[in-house]
């Protein structure tokens, strides 16, 4: 729906949409269910004005961060963001910096018990092929 949405405004006006139409369409979609949908979702783009990244919950609530965590292991992850981000990193400290965050909220969760599934270089091969 989003992305009809999104493609239909795009060739009815012949430009690009800004991230935060798409943030609209899912905070009016959100909020007219009344969280009966439960999604927490990361919304994140590059548009005209600069790079955005959104928090979208499940009653439609929006929040702009510079940066953002979900899940059983976002605490640790939280805080090594917390401890290194600065608005100007380059691309290689930020990668580097996700890849420890996600690493530390793999390893601390309360649900990987076993210490399983830290593959780290996936992610890392996920961002040079992303980004």
């Amino acid at each position: 729906m989003l992305s009809s949405n999104l493609t239909i405004f795009s060739m009815n006006s012949c430009r690009n949409p800004r991230v935060i139409m798409a943030v609209n369409i899912l905070q009016d979609m959100l909020f007219r269910y009344r969280g009966m949908i439960g999604a927490h979702l990361i919304l994140g783009g590059v548009d005209c004005a600069r790079s955005h990244l959104y928090r979208v919950g499940p009653y439609g609530s929006m929040d702009k961060v510079p940066y953002l965590v979900m899940g059983s292991g976002k605490l640790p992850a939280m805080g090594i963001l917390e401890d290194r981000f600065k608005g100007n990193m380059d691309l290689e400290e930020a990668k580097a910096l996700v890849s420890d965050a996600i690493h530390a909220g793999i390893m601390k969760s309360p649900y990987n018990y076993k210490r399983q599934g830290t593959n780290i270089s996936q992610i890392q091969h996920l961002f040079y092929l992303k980004l």
